[in-house]
């Protein structure tokens, strides 16, 4: 009687993901035996409880269960995970709420020449800032570089978007999904990376990238910038820190970080960390002269 509720408990939860093989049913409802005193009815699972990221790769669909955290899902995840990933479609990928676009797993790498560029949304800001992103984006396409960005629509993440493919260029953006479910996401990139979390969407930007580039912005610019430097200072992003300084934005912050070297929270040769440029055409020329910084720098993180 239990086997059977587990069973079809499972079948619920799989219901998100296609049909389940025969085959796996039994194993999985082992799986769940072995999680003592464990329900899944006690967990309050739904059929979306386990959330997924997808993937399409020419006419391969795969699905990629998340762990939800709690032990009976770090206990399903194994097998799960085998068998979505080994899965060929039969249909196509679900709709994103009209967004358009190839949607991809996190786990895919950005390509060669990709540059991480953190930017705003804010449609009310200067329209300057809209422009400078937008010149950017083209630059960036001009001389055959990828754009990896927050996948958002509006703002300076639309118009560095719309800048780079209005070129040919190659755009990837990394979305929530919860800002895929309120159809923030641009509808017209290369390729867009549906994450769980806000927190796995930084990590997805700057993952493969080999530069990263900050547009002026808000708290969630900001935030993203200063875990670049921080991830730099401790060698384990090597790559070029450039800030686009468009109607001076960033002159308040970099007279905070040369105070930090002042008050030494930072050494002198932190300041190698980061470039400015004034206009957005320079960042391309700046990435090429940017000081070497190797996980040596891990040997000076502290003062």
């Amino acid at each position: 009687m239990i086997r059977g509720r587990v069973v079809a408990q499972i079948s619920r939860i799989f219901h998100v993901v296609g049909n389940l093989p025969p085959p796996l049913l039994p194993r999985l409802a082992r799986r769940v035996e072995r999680v003592k005193g464990i329900e899944p009815s006690s967990l309050g699972w739904e059929p979306r409880a386990l959330p997924l990221s997808y993937t399409r790769a020419g006419d391969r669909f795969y699905e990629t269960p998340a762990c939800c955290g709690n032990r009976l899902s770090r206990s399903l995840c194994p097998i799960m995970t085998h068998h979505v990933r080994h899965r060929r479609s039969e249909s196509a990928h679900p709709p994103l709420n009209g967004t358009a676009g190839p949607v991809s797993t996190p786990s895919a790498q950005p390509p060669d020449r990709a540059v991480c560029v953190y930017c705003a949304s804010s449609r009310t800001a200067h329209p300057e800032y809209r422009a400078a992103a937008s010149r950017l984006g083209e630059t960036l396409a001009l001389r055959g570089i990828t754009v990896v960005y927050g996948g958002g629509g509006k703002g300076s993440m639309g118009a560095l978007a719309d800048g780079a493919l209005s070129k040919g260029g190659r755009v990837i953006g990394i979305l929530p999904r919860f800002m895929a479910d309120l159809e923030w996401g641009h509808p017209g990139l290369t390729e867009l990376r549906l994450v769980e979390d806000m927190r796995t969407r930084k990590h997805m930007m700057l993952t493969g990238a080999h530069a990263a580039i900050a547009l002026p912005g808000g708290c969630g610019t900001l935030e993203e910038l200063f875990e670049a430097m921080t991830l730099k200072r401790l060698g384990l992003f090597l790559g070029p820190i450039v800030l686009v300084n468009t109607r001076g934005f960033f002159q308040p912050l970099l007279e905070l970080l040369s105070h930090t070297i002042t008050e030494r929270f930072m050494a002198a040769r932190h300041a190698q960390m980061w470039q400015v440029v004034a206009e957005p055409e320079e960042v391309p020329d700046v990435l090429e002269r940017a000081p070497v910084w190797t996980a040596e720098s891990r040997n000076f993180a502290t003062i």
